[in-house]
């Protein structure tokens, strides 16, 4: 009797480790992520991928003074860059939804319309900042699947129609008897945009008086006394000769 007894408390002492070890593994499983830290995790491999080649804090004199980017705790709790809930006042957001951050000039790939809309609703979801070791990981795992490649004749890649965001910027002009490549300087300057011009041989000589007109207004009364082609490519404008263009 002594010996059955014994077994049964010997069975038991060995049961509870047991279960309590299985207690311990369930609970050791990763918890998935939250809405918020995918969030954050696809904005920091957006960072990664566009931005720390000139805020990152290995550059010795960052564009702006702005050399924390991949620390988005302190890009968060920035209010010049970070209005939290609102992208629209969020000069971080403006930067990258007008194309100046990354710019247009620079070798890094510009923003695609998918990355603007990660970052205005990471801003709009109050700009979450907890980025866990294995960030990469998560943004990789919920990226967008790539779109399907369209099939079929495609549109051209440029357009002479520029988009209204560009075209119907206010500028004032009053230039007489100057080179084309003086007066789209001018226009660069003023508006905050970049003109690739394609200047000919022999610069037109051109005049223009507009106190209060826009970019597409100005642009489009330029190429067409200057004998000049307007193109919007790659989210450049681009201006060229006829004569070069025939060549």
């Amino acid at each position: 009797m002594m010996h059955t007894e014994q077994r049964i408390v010997f069975s038991l002492v060995l049961f509870v480790p047991v279960v309590a070890l299985q207690g311990l593994l369930v609970g050791n499983e990763p918890a998935k992520p939250t809405a918020e830290i995918i969030l954050s995790c696809k904005v920091r491999a957006i960072v990664e991928a566009k931005c720390i080649q000139c805020h990152g804090e290995q550059v010795e004199k960052p564009d702006g003074d702005f050399g924390y980017i991949r620390d988005l705790k302190r890009v968060t709790n920035n209010s010049e860059y970070i209005v939290r809930n609102s992208p629209s006042d969020s000069e971080f957001y403006r930067l990258i939804r007008d194309g100046e951050m990354p710019p247009s000039d620079s070798e890094i790939p510009l923003m695609t319309a998918a990355e603007k809309q990660i970052v205005r609703q990471w801003i709009q979801a109050g700009a979450p900042h907890q980025v866990p070791q294995d960030w990469s990981a998560i943004a990789e795992k919920n990226a967008m699947p790539a779109p399907p490649k369209p099939s079929g004749p495609q549109p051209p890649d440029h357009t002479s129609v520029l988009p209204p965001e560009v075209a119907n910027i206010e500028i004032s002009l009053e230039v007489i008897n100057t080179p084309a490549a003086t007066i789209f300087q001018q226009i660069e300057e003023q508006a905050k945009i970049k003109i690739q011009y394609d200047r000919p041989s022999q610069d037109p000589i051109l005049s223009i008086r507009m106190k209060k007109g826009t970019v597409g207004e100005a642009l489009r009364y330029l190429v067409l006394n200057g004998n000049l082609v307007l193109a919007w490519k790659e989210k450049t404008i681009r201006i060229e000769s006829n004569a070069n263009r025939a060549k």
